[in-house]
């Protein structure tokens, strides 16, 4: 899931052909975020980017070293110093937050985890629910999005496209699954 996940007792993501939901307007939100967002921040040391697993970066077909060449020239451009951090990295992802100005992920739950706490976060427009909800490449654009574009649907959104194993077997997830399937049928 997108939030609370756990194997057997937490939640799993629906989604259509993709490990996260593609942002649109989804007029069935069946729940809403309950969680607390952290106010807007505007300052910070340094963009922080979390490139690709190995992994992902196989099932997508991207590049790593490319990828990486791309986020740190968009850093760049825009002004600002970075810092990679890969997933296992021993500093905490909390402390490494805690002084970023942005984020730059490919589809990366640290995207989301970074909305939470107020930072923008440019991420994959195709393959990230993130990406999605901004809809652009460019880290000057998320940054100016971000301090006019509520939080608020994006989180919605995601809290609607995750269910428990219970309420898949109660057929809940039904909903969701119809939506994707009528709108690939028409």
């Amino acid at each position: 899931g997108y939030f609370d996940p756990a194997h057997y007792s937490g939640y799993y993501r629906i989604s259509y052909k993709g490990t996260q939901a593609r942002y649109v307007e989804y007029s069935d939100v069946t729940h809403e975020y309950s969680g607390k967002l952290q106010p807007i921040r505007t300052t910070g040391d340094y963009i922080l980017i979390c490139p690709p697993t190995d992994e992902v970066c196989a099932y997508f077909g991207v590049s790593y070293v490319d990828w990486c060449k791309s986020a740190t020239h968009e850093a760049e451009k825009n002004g600002f110093k970075w810092v990679i951090r890969n997933k296992g990295n021993s500093v905490p992802l909390a402390e490494m937050l805690a002084k970023a100005r942005a984020v730059i992920t490919y589809n990366s739950s640290v995207g989301w985890q970074a909305l939470q706490q107020g930072i923008p976060c440019l991420s994959d427009v195709q393959n990230s629910v993130v990406g999605s909800y901004y809809g652009t490449n460019s880290l000057a654009d998320v940054i100016t999005l971000h301090n006019t574009l509520p939080r608020e649907p994006l989180f919605n959104f995601m809290r609607s496209h995750q269910y428990t194993l219970d309420e898949i077997k109660q057929g809940k997830a039904w909903c969701i699954i119809k939506h994707y399937l009528r709108d690939r049928q028409e």
